[in-house]
């Protein structure tokens, strides 16, 4: 059972606004990338994201969706940041390297579909035909957008084991969250995930060695001149809205309109980037706002 929203429609435009912020974050991330390295990002974003959360929640208050989660839910947003957070990301960036962007995020596209498969029995969500069709358009449109991608990858079997372990992941992290956020504010349930991936990078790092100059350069001014702005827009912001969604409405409708970037990507890559949408690109974005308008049917009737 979820909480209830604040007016009708407000899960399912919070999870189709992180799309946004998400897609926004990812066009500053490729740019940033040109000149700094992915580890750099990703410590970063983790840690400047559970700090700035950290602070929101502790100031707002429980009323405004801050304040501490309460201890039942601490097991599942735990669970829930290191099979998403964690895992599903350190899969996701593996299956980049050895798959290519477009294979990588083709395979990943199953997470939706998965989430509201496995929801359907384990949480006793089901989702309206309309619902359904509005998944299935998002995963298509966003497949179609990624398809010329595909030419620059390579197959092999650890990429697309990668890949496959990326999608499960990210199923899990999203069914787990739905149980952790019940009764915890957004702002909150967001911060305590983020300090739970900050904190498990911690520990690799000592594993590995680099956890201090690691650490050492968050406060460089070159990190907070590439990464702050994608941190600030996609981690903080992102994470408190996808997270207000699976607190408003079902981990289906969640996870597949927090999937629908490729609405967004496409006009801030051309803007920001320079890189002109083609035909199949623009009919991938048309597919998938499809799929949206499918969810906002629902929410109407």
């Amino acid at each position: 059972m979820r909480d209830l929203p604040p007016f009708p429609g407000a899960g399912e435009i919070a999870a189709f606004v992180s799309a946004g912020t998400w897609a926004l974050a990812s066009v500053l991330y490729a740019k940033a990338l040109r000149e700094r390295p992915a580890t750099e990002a990703i410590w970063f974003k983790n840690s400047v994201g559970a700090l700035v959360l950290g602070i929101a929640a502790l100031l707002v208050g429980p009323t405004l969706g801050g304040g501490f989660p309460s201890v039942d839910r601490l097991p599942m947003l735990t669970l829930s940041a290191i099979c998403s957070v964690l895992l599903g990301d350190f899969l996701y960036f593996v299956a980049i390297h050895r798959l290519g962007i477009g294979r990588a995020v083709i395979l990943s596209l199953s997470t939706p579909a998965l989430t509201a498969l496995i929801a359907w029995p384990l949480l006793g969500e089901s989702l309206s035909t309309l619902a359904w069709l509005g998944v299935a358009l998002i995963v298509i449109g966003s497949m179609v957008t990624e398809l010329p991608h595909l030419r620059r990858g390579r197959t092999e079997a650890a990429g697309l084991a990668a890949g496959i372990g990326c999608a499960l992941a990210w199923t899990a992290g999203n069914l787990t969250m739905k149980e952790g956020v019940e009764g915890v504010g957004a702002i909150s349930a967001g911060a305590y995930r983020l300090v739970v991936a900050a904190l498990g990078m911690v520990l690799v790092g000592l594993v590995r060695g680099n956890a201090l100059p690691s650490i050492k350069r968050l406060g460089q001014r070159a990190s907070w001149k590439h990464f702050a702005a994608p941190t600030f827009i996609g981690t903080v912001c992102g994470m408190m809205l996808f997270t207000a969604g699976f607190k408003w409405t079902s981990s289906g409708a969640a996870s597949s309109l927090g999937t629908a970037i490729p609405v967004f990507s496409l006009p801030f890559a051309w803007l920001l980037l320079g890189e002109r949408p083609n035909a199949r690109g623009l009919i991938g974005a048309a597919v998938v706002l499809g799929g949206v308008a499918c969810f906002g049917f629902t929410v109407g009737g």
